[in-house]
């Protein structure tokens, strides 16, 4: 009669068991590989400054410059 092949089923299994993100105990993470703009370090609001994004804000008014 027919067969089933549990090999496929129980690699998967196992490899949905593992952790994605192993750590070693005890282990930190370092700040971020990217430094901070100097927007983010001086705490600056203005967004729209070095917003490469900025205009694209005249996309939703129908308007684009």
């Amino acid at each position: 009669g027919p067969t089933l092949d549990l090999g496929p089923y129980l690699v998967e299994f196992l490899a949905m068991a593992l952790n994605p993100y192993p750590r070693a105990p005890g282990a930190e993470l370092a700040q971020s590989a990217f430094p901070a703009s100097d927007n983010e370090a001086q705490g600056s609001t203005d967004r729209g400054k070095d917003n490469p994004f900025h205009v694209l804000r005249h996309l939703n008014k129908g308007q684009a410059k």
